[in-house]
């Protein structure tokens, strides 16, 4: 596991392979996946990642909107 935060940028780069990269999934505005080729994760990648609030709140609402609304 490679774990990187560019301060500038504000994003969290979790890399768990070095296999060769065949596109990016955006899981919602803040969460992005690189797949491989033979379709498994890459790495995520988190953007404004120094807002960790945020990113729960959009997930929850994702699994569980009817909680979320709440």
């Amino acid at each position: 596991l490679y774990i990187h935060y560019d301060q500038k940028a504000d994003v969290l780069d979790l890399r768990f392979n070095t296999k060769p990269y065949r596109a990016t999934r955006a899981i919602n505005d803040l969460v992005a996946v690189a797949v491989s080729e033979d379709g498994s994760v890459i790495s995520i990648e988190f953007l404004r990642a120094s807002q960790p609030i945020e990113h729960l709140a959009v997930f929850l609402a994702q699994i569980e909107p009817e909680k979320a609304a709440q």
